[in-house]
């Protein structure tokens, strides 16, 4: 008649393995999970940042320097202007500041569809953020 528990262990086997298990090089500890990881400081959190922490004002700085190129209006160039833009707001989260949905219902990128984007659309967009973000807004 075959045995049911093909894995039988005496007490003093058992013992002996308890005794084997606590010998062994103890787990090592737990390391607390690192900080939120994102490609630049404006990027670590999506709530507003808060420009009074020496933190807050550091990324305000970075998000608000000029741009590399100088424009002007007497030698335009648009497509620089859009893609330093573009680089920018990529680096500092603004993609749901520059996402505004058409009167289709169309989400667009107003970098690259300014020209398809109504003033109206725009506002409404603006009015949608400053409700969703609690802001008061000022005449």
């Amino acid at each position: 008649m075959a045995d049911n528990n093909p894995v039988q262990m005496t007490q003093q086997q058992l013992n002996q393995l308890i005794a084997a298990a606590a010998a062994a090089a103890p787990a090592p500890p737990i390391q607390p999970p690192a900080g939120a990881f994102a490609i630049t400081p404006s990027l670590v959190s999506t709530t507003p940042i808060d420009y009074s922490t020496k933190a807050g004002a550091a990324i305000y700085e970075k998000a608000t320097q000029k741009l590399e190129h100088k424009f002007s209006l007497a030698e335009p160039n648009i497509t620089a202007l859009i893609t330093q833009l573009k680089a920018k707001a990529t680096s500092h989260g603004w993609q749901t500041l520059l996402t505004v949905t058409d009167s289709d219902g169309n989400n667009n990128n107003f970098l690259e569809k300014y020209s398809k984007i109504s003033k109206e659309e725009v506002k409404a967009h603006a009015d949608a953020l400053m409700i969703v973000n609690d802001r008061t807004k000022t005449e």
